[in-house]
């Protein structure tokens, strides 16, 4: 069985869930009510992303990566800071090690979070943001 509320496995018979404490009912359910359709109604299955896509277009364009994720602001905040420092390198080439030290971090963080991202589809079945 699983838990309407959060979709983690229930054992046969509890009647809370152990992971978010909603109440279990005990009537069976049918393979078709087992994780996006809890609901007894067919939901539409959200597609999962690559973390690889996520990371080279971060690695191309700074905050691409995290924009595929979903998280617009934080990519857009990510594309500012990476222009401003290419900016900056351009004028002082000290720059260029804040550059390059951003650069990998934002590539880093967008392969992240598009595995928190997928982790979070597969175990509620709703888009985290």
């Amino acid at each position: 069985m699983f838990c309407p509320r959060c979709g983690s496995d229930v054992e046969v018979g509890s009647s809370y869930c152990k992971n978010c404490g909603a109440s279990i009912d005990n009537t069976p359910q049918s393979a078709y009510q087992n994780g996006p359709y809890q609901s007894g109604i067919p939901q539409y299955a959200i597609p999962l992303k690559s973390s690889g896509i996520a990371a080279v277009l971060s690695f191309i364009i700074p905050g691409a990566g995290i924009i595929y994720a979903g998280q617009i602001g934080k990519g857009l905040m990510y594309f500012i800071i990476g222009l401003v420092l290419t900016l900056a390198t351009a004028v002082l080439f000290v720059f260029a090690v804040a550059l390059i030290i951003f650069w990998v971090w934002q590539v880093y963080d967008a392969y992240n979070v598009t595995e928190e991202y997928n982790h979070v589809v597969q175990t509620t079945g709703q888009k985290p943001w």
